[in-house]
């Protein structure tokens, strides 16, 4: 915390031993019936489960051609692989293979945007680390966006750590916090993917800030945004009045006090912490309200339609006149849905799941 706590939300590094000439995304070729900011830019989208494939998500809302590349031998929680697939096709490519490299090596070959959110080195180690990929690229005639999501920040003796939202809650304090407003000196950990989400939307910020500067001067960027830096910006905001707290506590009766240190985050999803704290003492239609929702297609799981809350980049204007819309045009499919190309085709291997229920 302390290496960081003067950290920017983002940061942006240009690459200055790659010079390419400055191209508007403007002038990429795009579906002249999406009028979305980003449609024609091409994101690569090699993450793992919230944060990164937050960034890549909020990229597909703004219009871009998002790929998230997955594989079929690793695991990953069904509900975090559903959401982080929204709005992108899903390709499945096994990196530690010789056909798997050559597929992502041409996929690079038109990418804008490049999103590694796997454990530090483990993509150098595979071959595609940030130097691999922009020397990849060196000679066409625009540069590359790679953008890099990690736990503790991109300062201090644990850059090369790997680590989850709920290690980033514990090391930035906000664990303690939790733990104290529940009446005990002891750390617990916070129930929602608070710093999960807002770091995807720190890293589309980041990518959006390097699009417009690619635009202007041209060449190639790095963007860095991690768990711990947007939870020292969180916290830079403060915390609620001792009045507000206790008037929070009435209201929630039933869930302060009730949990403990070894209480761990699945426990609190199956609980709906989250979720029955946001409710408090209200009824759920006034708290949950639908016009923040937006109903995507579920079925290439197997689910009915599943309601999600809607994209929080809005533009000014109404959508109808502007065109400028905000929301995601496809549901989530998982991996291997699609054919391991930039046009969206399904695969022809693979294998539908079944109807089970809906959410």
């Amino acid at each position: 915390g302390q290496a960081n706590r003067n950290e920017a939300l983002y940061n942006l590094l240009s690459q200055p031993y790659y010079v390419q000439p400055a191209v508007s995304w403007s002038s990429i070729p795009f579906d002249p019936s999406d009028k979305r900011p980003l449609s024609g830019l091409k994101v690569l989208d090699l993450a793992r489960a919230i944060a990164a494939p937050s960034i890549g998500r909020l990229c597909a809302a703004l219009g871009a051609t998002v790929m998230r590349v997955l594989c079929s031998t690793n695991t990953e929680l069904p509900i975090t692989l559903i959401d982080g697939c929204i709005g992108k096709t899903s390709v499945d490519i096994n990196l530690k293979t010789f056909e798997g490299q050559k597929q992502l090596l041409k996929l690079i070959e038109d990418a804008d945007v490049f999103i590694d959110g796997y454990r530090p080195a483990v993509l150098e180690h595979l071959g595609f680390g940030r130097d691999a990929v922009f020397g990849l690229v060196a000679n066409r005639d625009r540069g590359i966006i790679y953008c890099q999501e990690n736990c503790y920040g991109w300062k201090g003796p644990w850059v090369v750590r790997p680590g989850w939202a709920q290690i980033a809650d514990t090391v930035s304090g906000i664990g303690l916090g939790v733990g104290r407003f529940n009446g005990y000196d002891e750390a617990h950990i916070f129930p929602g993917p608070n710093a999960d989400y807002m770091t995807g939307h720190a890293g589309a910020a980041g990518v959006l800030h390097a699009i417009y500067l690619g635009s202007i001067h041209g060449g190639s960027y790095v963007t860095q945004c991690s768990l711990l830096v947007s939870n020292l910006h969180m916290m830079s905001f403060g915390t609620y009045s001792e009045e507000q707290q206790a008037r929070m506590k009435e209201r929630n009766k039933d869930l302060v006090g009730h949990t403990r240190h070894y209480d761990e985050i699945v426990s609190h999803g199956k609980n709906r912490h989250v979720v029955r704290g946001f409710i408090a003492d209200r009824g759920f239609e006034k708290a949950i309200k639908s016009k923040f929702y937006q109903t995507v297609d579920g079925s290439m799981w197997g689910l009915g339609n599943i309601d999600i809350v809607k994209s929080a980049l809005v533009f000014s204007g109404k959508k109808e006149t502007t065109g400028m819309r905000t929301d995601w045009t496809a549901g989530p499919c998982p991996p291997g849905y699609h054919e391991p190309e930039w046009e969206r085709k399904q695969s022809s291997t693979f294998i539908p799941i079944q109807q089970v229920a809906t959410m």
